[in-house]
């Protein structure tokens, strides 16, 4: 369960850990904190959403693919597929319910539920209720997420492009 505390989200979990692993795990966050400094690749604007989900639906298979092709190496990135599948619905224009979002994350549906938990707590994912459906909710990526996957894509679908000319 995800708890906003002003500005930090909190997952209460019960778990032993030793401490030179959460040395470690606290070394690899402040890696990732300075990385994600690096100022963001923009959006080219001849790019439109429409592409973007194409090059979307093409990493998503290709983490598929190499499920198949790597069996015996675990692969645990639920909050990348779900932000995906998120993205794809998006451009679409879907709805996407919680039941949804957790068979696209390929995870157990309770991990799927503290991963989508942590994201709406952080602001990344929005839950909406069905005004149709009083029992079932909706999922969807926040404005600022959409234009960040965008820019993700944009550039990934440039890199490749580029590899294979």
């Amino acid at each position: 369960m995800a708890t906003q505390f002003d500005d930090e989200c909190v997952i209460e979990v019960p778990i032993r850990f030793p401490l030179v692993e959460i040395e470690r795990l606290t070394r690899i966050a402040e890696r990732a904190r300075r990385a994600a400094s690096v100022a963001p690749v923009s959006v080219t604007p001849e790019v439109n959403p429409g592409k973007l989900a194409d090059v979307a639906r093409f990493v998503l298979a290709m983490r598929r693919s190499r499920e198949i092709a790597l069996p015996l190496i675990e692969f645990g990135e639920p909050a990348w597929d779900m932000l995906l599948d998120l993205y794809i619905k998006h451009v679409e224009g879907k709805k996407v319910s919680v039941s949804s979002l957790c068979t696209a994350s390929a995870v157990p549906a309770t991990t799927a539920l503290r991963w989508i938990d942590a994201l709406v707590c952080r602001g990344h994912f929005v839950r909406s209720h069905d005004p149709s459906d009083g029992r079932r909710v909706h999922v969807d990526l926040s404005p600022a997420l959409v234009g960040a996957i965008e820019a993700f894509l944009a550039d990934t679908r440039r890199r490749a492009m580029a590899a294979l000319r």
